[in-house]
């Protein structure tokens, strides 16, 4: 009997201990984070920096790919929204993460060109994200057809399909998935060898991979980058912090909403600032 209630009793602590800890952790990474997001603060925003927030098109209704879904996405707070690109066998290209099962129903990629011309969507950029390797042509004659080469962009190349495509077979920028070697210098100069080799509009780097000083580097040289795969808070303010301002993630109201936060923050501070030097 006494083993039995000592068996309880051990149940029960483990039980309160782990109880504890479900609140106590996140509690403490809650209060670690809004220290961080702090201490980013206290430096001012590059205010001539202009954010491009992207995001995937949202999902409507269990479907992935739709113009409400573009809409939508834009309604969160979106710039550039991702969509995934492939083609039907007579080239038409059209949205979809699986070639293998292209139907009549299937969005075509010209009803986003459409929407983009649209009213109310003029600034809309979109991110065709590749998926299926095929002939580009159609593509490229819908896109100077609906005149949108400036806000439209290829993503989804990464090392092992780099020698497959290149900013020679479109008219928009292609952008390329890079993983940095670790050294600065060495990782820019490779960067610049794709852009050069490749005639690419730039690069995706994920966030994991990103430091102030390649941020930095890139910019020096002009090198356009897109941030992806950011998606909490703390992390958000953190690749702000190290200037950069192309970012993708999948919150994109939290992303905008703690740029306009940090934004009033500056300039509360240069207001300030500059009260301060008309009373001196």
């Amino acid at each position: 009997m006494k083993t039995k209630k000592r068996s309880v009793i051990a149940v029960s602590v483990v039980c309160a201990v782990a109880v504890a800890l479900a609140v106590i952790i996140p509690a403490a990474n809650s209060f670690r984070n809004s220290k961080l997001i702090e201490q980013y603060t206290q430096n001012n925003l590059e205010l001539y920096s202009p954010l491009n927030v992207i995001t995937d098109c949202a999902e409507i209704d269990g479907i992935a790919h739709s113009v409400a879904g573009i809409k939508e996405a834009v309604r969160l707070g979106a710039d550039t929204v991702t969509v995934d690109l492939c083609f039907k066998a007579d080239g038409t290209p059209v949205i979809t993460d699986d070639y293998t099962d292209i139907n009549e129903n299937t969005l075509k990629a010209e009803e986003i060109f459409k929407l983009m011309c649209s009213e109310n969507y003029e600034a809309l950029n979109v991110n065709f994200r590749l998926r299926q390797l095929s002939s580009l042509s159609e593509f490229n004659r819908l896109i100077g057809e609906y005149g949108i080469s400036k806000r439209v962009m290829i993503s989804g190349i990464d090392s092992k399909r780099y020698p497959l495509i290149s900013g020679e077979d479109t008219p928009v920028r292609v952008y390329f998935d890079f993983e940095p070697d670790g050294a600065t210098e060495k990782s820019v100069e490779n960067v610049a060898r794709l852009m050069n080799d490749y005639m690419l509009g730039g690069v995706v780097i994920k966030a994991r991979d990103i430091s102030r000083e390649l941020v930095e580097a890139l910019s020096q040289k002009g090198i356009p980058y897109i941030v992806t795969d950011v998606e909490k808070e703390v992390e958000m303010y953190l690749t702000m912090s190290y200037g950069a301002y192309a970012i993708e993630t999948d919150s994109p109201q939290l992303l905008r909403d703690a740029h306009d936060s940090w934004k009033d923050i500056t300039l509360k501070r240069l207001d300030a600032s500059l009260l301060d030097e008309l009373n001196k």
